[in-house]
């Protein structure tokens, strides 16, 4: 932990914050942001799916889980507006406390976007090779890609609203009031237990979940932004479901250029969860999180 010793900029810019609760009280409040946002919004959605469905005559309910899923990953948006708005004008601090400055934006994220893509690519390159996962072949572009490139877009806003959730509200001001350490453990286990109601949800999946957040937590941290923790977010994701055709965090599978299918045992593979509920993402998660303590950014701090 050596270099978190040195001063980082996103943290001592949340120290400015006009309001700065005690970590008892932030994670209370940032529980009723995280799921006033999230029901807000998915009411939201769910109203507007209903409508639609009405207005065509084609009311399939049993379509209507996987309909508002979809919808639901543009309308994030409107939950990371709303938790800016609150750090903007209730704790009153500014953008660069939540590692949204603009300085090396576009370079942050396409360096994140690759690391993401990389990180889950080495998953299933070790599954294959193994003898865990085999290919199923491809599918038509002109059939998939119109729906692969809403995903692709969908998936940018998705994996930026739980990052900027996580990583750019609730850790600077944890790490502000109190330390970095306690900052990047806390946001780490509330995340995975945000997705404690995730289909096919398992102990390893919610520990894999965890570790992301702790990789996601320190990249952060030694970059200063979140820009490319939103990338890695974002490209995980996407090739996750929309790459090579497997679970999302327990999401059903969805449309996909690739068809690979898990063949070995559910704790290599993580089952009907997706590979982030197999060991194999365990390892991967967990030496990425030893390269990261290795590499130093020197423009990171202040």
């Amino acid at each position: 932990m050596k270099c978190f010793n040195q001063k980082i900029g996103m943290v001592e810019e949340a120290k400015k914050a006009k309001f700065l609760p005690n970590g008892f009280l932030q994670v209370l409040i940032f529980l009723a942001v995280f799921f006033g946002s999230q029901l807000v919004v998915g009411v939201g959605v769910g109203i507007i799916v209903g409508i639609m469905m009405a207005i065509s005559g084609n009311i399939d309910l049993n379509g209507v889980e996987e309909t508002v899923s979809f919808y639901m990953l543009f309308a994030t948006v409107f939950v990371s507006i709303i938790v800016i708005l609150y750090v903007l004008l209730v704790e009153r601090r500014r953008l660069k406390s939540m590692g949204l400055g603009r300085k090396n934006l576009l370079k942050d994220y396409f360096i994140g976007y690759i690391v993401g893509v990389s990180l889950f690519s080495i998953c299933i390159l070790i599954l294959v090779l193994s003898g865990n996962m085999k290919y199923n072949g491809m599918n038509s572009l002109r059939t998939v890609l119109p729906m692969t490139v809403a995903f692709f877009i969908g998936f940018l806003l998705q994996g930026s609203e739980e990052e900027i959730i996580f990583r750019g509200y609730l850790m600077p001001s944890l790490a502000a009031r109190h330390n970095i350490i306690i900052a990047i453990i806390i946001n780490s286990c509330l995340f995975g237990a945000a997705h404690l109601m995730n289909s096919h949800v398992t102990f390893l999946s919610i520990f894999n979940i965890i570790l992301f957040g702790l990789f996601a937590s320190i990249y952060a941290l030694k970059f200063n932004s979140i820009w490319g923790v939103c990338a890695i977010h974002s490209a995980w994701n996407f090739v996750q479901g929309n790459i090579f055709g497997l679970q999302v965090s327990g999401m059903d599978k969805m449309v996909t250029i690739w068809r690979f299918e898990a063949t070995g045992k559910d704790i290599l593979t993580g089952g009907a969860f997706g590979p982030e509920g197999g060991i194999v993402v365990t390892i991967v998660l967990i030496i990425a999180i030893f390269v990261l303590f290795k590499i130093n950014l020197k423009r990171n701090y202040v």
